[in-house]
């Protein structure tokens, strides 16, 4: 949960500098005086354009910053959707993919932006032909001082249950810049361990 973005909201589509040619894009999203509208605008409009989009955040303000702006994107996505109707609306919803990123002592988040499809239905969809609809969605609340390792192996515990059909999708809830940034951290490093695992690694130790 990120509060504090406000509507109504004006973006316009003039302005940016690059083509739907620009096939990919890597945004440097300021820690300070950042145009989140502006930037949800733009993230917005190549996922239209199906061109692919990076998020860079350096610090924690910087990645608050970039998931405010995603947050809004999928606001203004939902306000086309309702003001012209599904046959007329190229993006339904907005994710993202963080990973890590570093070059030589500097290190930073990495947001890949991704246009996804139909809005899941309330507590999750179809696993493998097992109806999870009724399932609880299990609520991770994130602070600013939660322990990253034991986040990671929360949102893993919790994607593979539901993965088994036995629960709906999990759910990050933070506030605050601090709080939000770990939770993209947090499931950075599980994406990261389960890339590892699905490549033959061994799972890391939990402690």
């Amino acid at each position: 949960m990120v509060q504090g973005i406000g509507g109504p909201w004006h973006t316009s589509r003039r302005g940016f500098g690059w083509t739907k040619d620009d096939s990919w894009l890597s945004f440097k999203v300021k820690a300070e005086d950042c145009n989140v509208q502006k930037l949800a605008g733009g993230v917005l409009m190549r996922s239209e354009q199906r061109t692919e989009t990076v998020l860079e955040a350096v610090g924690t303000r910087s990645v608050y910053n970039s998931v405010k702006a995603l947050v809004l994107a999928n606001r203004m996505a939902a306000e086309a959707l309702e003001q012209k109707g599904g046959d007329q609306v190229l993006v339904r919803r907005i994710g993202f993919i963080p990973s890590f990123a570093r070059k030589d002592e500097l290190q930073w988040m990495r947001l890949r932006v991704v246009a996804v499809g139909e809005r899941p239905a309330e507590g999750g969809r179809s696993v493998g032909g097992v109806d999870v609809s009724g399932l609880e969605s299990p609520n991770l609340k994130v602070g600013a001082s939660t322990e990253l390792r034991s986040l990671q192996n929360a949102i893993l515990a919790n994607w593979m249950q539901r993965c088994a059909g036995n629960r709906g999708e999990p759910i990050l809830s933070a506030m605050g810049d601090a709080s939000v940034s770990r939770a993209v951290k947090g499931a950075a490093f599980a994406l990261r361990e389960l890339s590892k695992r699905r490549n033959g690694a061994r799972p890391s130790p939990s402690g």
